[in-house]
């Protein structure tokens, strides 16, 4: 037999007999109620012997917990306190409700209201999530969101003590402000990050915003441009605005994000092996990944390429080569616009027309298919996504087709 030592475990004795264990346990005496009495158990395992003694030391802690209260009300009556205390005591016993105790009163005061040297203003604690948020890093587009979401709570609750704010506060907020849908969930999902911090700096004991009632979004099919539409645009940027030409093409035929745009330099391009570069910096998810250039959008290119520098952009621009300036002469756009309406097109047009979802999914740096399924497929025909990649450029108001022997995307 495998010779054992003795151990200790809370606090308790325990000796190897022969298989099993023998435990020197203080028990409750019955006669008196105190936890005095001496004894020996045996458990056949030494898991046994610990969950007995766990059970023990629980039932020994509640016991200490209930004669500490009573010797408290013992010692303390409501001659030992000021004449302050015990007026305070019959005013609260007259407000609360019935059924409500002091105790209850009080843990709800302590879970709602830090110490007095945490308290922070809306305002106060508004400006140092901005800073802190600033000083990890985040883009200046999350920034921006940050501001756009949290920024009009702030000019409503901006002097309110922030533990002071609930949960039927900020819902009320979303109700006046007619907040619906994805942009209430949008809110919501902010809310929680900024309260968020909140909590874990002290400044109130719960996160009010994790109670917000979640929004049902019913899912919204990706608006997509049709093969005219994508003809008309580029007619269009040819005739109005020919130096935003490389923005739009690419937006359209790489599928690159608005951000990823903006933040690329001709650097990252390699014409000759057909390739962009999105390097994390610049890249939504921070990993770099390699998009393919198509022949077509070579052709597109190759006219307007530099050695250096970033894609020429403004935002005069940008609105005058869609045309926004017409909505204001009462006269249609050149084409409807949706958000990220150029890489929608770009996903469903590629998928479309390789009918390769792990392909596409890697162009658009997805990391998995899931994405791809859910809001590209089906929204464009094969037929459509071979002629939207045989588009070229011409004259200005003339768009040319590719062959179809040279298309590649």
């Amino acid at each position: 037999m495998k010779y054992r030592k003795k151990q200790r475990y809370e606090g308790v004795i325990l000796r190897p007999v022969g298989d099993r264990w023998q435990a020197d346990l203080r028990v409750q005496n019955p006669a008196t109620g105190k936890w005095d009495k001496r004894t020996q158990r045996i458990y056949e395992t030494l898991d046994e012997a610990h969950r007995a003694i766990d059970q023990l030391v629980k039932a020994r802690g509640e016991w200490e917990r209930v004669r500490s209260i009573a010797e408290l009300n013992q010692k303390v009556g409501l001659y030992d306190l000021t004449e302050r205390q015990r007026h305070d005591i019959g005013e609260a016993l007259l407000i609360l409700p019935e059924g409500v105790t002091v105790t209850d009163t009080v843990r709800f005061y302590s879970q709602h209201n830090p110490p007095r040297d945490r308290q922070r203003t809306f305002e106060e604690v508004y400006q140092e999530y901005r800073e802190r948020k600033a000083a990890s890093g985040l883009r200046p587009r999350t920034l921006q969101d940050i501001r756009w979401k949290i920024g009009p709570l702030a000019e409503t609750y901006g002097g309110t003590p922030i533990h002071e704010l609930f949960t039927s506060d900020l819902e009320t907020w979303l109700d006046r402000n007619r907040l619906q849908g994805s942009t209430r969930a949008n809110s919501r999902r902010q809310f929680i990050g900024f309260f968020g911090f909140a909590h874990r700096r002290g400044y109130i004991q719960t996160n009010p915003a994790t109670a917000i009632e979640r929004v049902s979004v019913d899912e919204v099919i990706p608006a997509v441009f049709s093969v005219d539409e994508v003809k008309r645009l580029m007619a269009h940027v040819q005739a109005e605005t020919p130096d935003m030409i490389p923005f739009f093409a690419i937006g359209l035929w790489a599928g690159l994000r608005p951000a990823e745009l903006e933040g690329i330099t001709w650097q990252d391009f390699d014409l000759q092996k057909q390739r962009i570069r999105v390097i994390p910096a610049v890249a939504k998810r921070r990993r770099q990944r390699y998009v393919d250039v198509s022949d077509n959008l070579l052709e597109w290119l190759l006219p307007h390429r530099k050695t250096r520098g970033h894609l020429p952009f403004s935002r005069h621009g940008f609105d005058k080569a869609r045309g926004i300036h017409r909505r204001k002469d009462k006269t249609d756009p050149v084409v409807r616009w949706h958000n990220d309406i150029m890489r929608h097109t770009y996903g469903s047009m590629h998928l479309a027309h390789h009918q390769d979802a792990a392909r596409t999914a890697l162009q658009m740096g997805h990391v998995t298919q899931g994405i791809l399924f859910d809001h590209y497929r089906d929204l464009v025909t094969p037929e459509d996504a071979a002629e939207f990649w045989q588009i070229l450029p011409s004259a200005p108001g003339n768009l040319l087709e590719m062959p179809r022997s040279h298309v590649s995307a």
